[in-house]
């Protein structure tokens, strides 16, 4: 069979060439036309908040103001917030994992309005300052989570 198509790709030199010219032509195409949202932003929401106050040090503006606003918006995208049994839902990875492992910890929040494809949550249940939430996958880790409840 393969030395049938060799033999035939031999045979007519001039379709082949036209036929990868073709090709090379649509690849090119596409590239010059690919989305530039094609590429993910893995970037987290950031806000700039400038304060002046001459008198506290600069741990005492940390504490005072930059974690508490944090807290106050902590915003996900939509598709981290999962739905079930009535609640909302995050999951955040937790720190201790060993090697390569990951571990990850599911949080009730309260879900507030999606704007811009973004939701604010309130955490219900207490999240450390330096949580880092899951902001893919979070329905993937909802089945295994599922999965592993029922076989236990």
């Amino acid at each position: 069979m393969l030395a049938r198509i060799i033999a035939a790709s031999i045979h007519h030199k001039l379709f082949v060439g036209l036929l990868v010219a073709a090709l090379v032509a649509w690849g090119g195409y596409s590239a010059v036309h690919l989305p530039l949202d094609a590429i993910s932003d893995i970037t987290n929401n950031q806000v700039q908040v400038i304060t002046q106050s001459p008198a506290p040090a600069a741990q005492e503006v940390e504490q005072l103001l930059t974690v508490p606003l944090e807290l106050q918006l902590r915003t996900v995208p939509d598709e981290a917030v999962i739905q079930g049994e009535g609640h909302s839902y995050i999951f955040a990875h937790q720190p201790g994992g060993t090697g390569a492992a990951y571990r990850f910890r599911r949080y009730k929040v309260k879900a507030g309005p999606v704007q811009n494809g973004d939701r604010a949550i309130e955490p219900l249940d207490e999240l450390p300052a330096t949580t880092q939430s899951v902001r893919q996958g979070a329905y993937f880790l909802e089945a295994e989570l599922n999965q592993v409840q029922q076989t236990n």
